[in-house]
């Protein structure tokens, strides 16, 4: 398993997580579904958060040019954009 940072922009804040995942894709999912917003008050409600995981289970992502293991997309979730980057990080031993 390979760790990542997803670095998340939304609603005018910035929300930094890391996961586990065998692959970029599990990551994303992954990272979305343990991302830890109970101390962050309407950010995500209800039912958002399975919207959510579903749009990303069709999103792609796109490799950022000029770096190496970042990715990024972009998506609505409660009729607000989302900017994920996504990155391949190394443990530190």
């Amino acid at each position: 398993m390979d760790l990542y940072t997803l670095i998340i922009d939304y609603k005018g804040g910035t929300f930094i997580s890391q996961c586990s995942a065998s692959c970029k894709d599990d990551a994303l999912y992954n990272g979305v579904l343990n991302w830890d917003i109970s101390e962050i008050q309407d950010v995500i409600s209800g039912n958002a958060r399975n919207v959510l995981l579903e749009d990303i289970e069709n999103e792609d992502l796109i490799p950022l040019t000029g770096v190496t293991n970042v990715w990024s997309c972009s998506l609505f979730c409660c009729k607000q954009l989302m900017l994920i980057n996504l990155i391949a990080t190394k443990k530190d031993t």
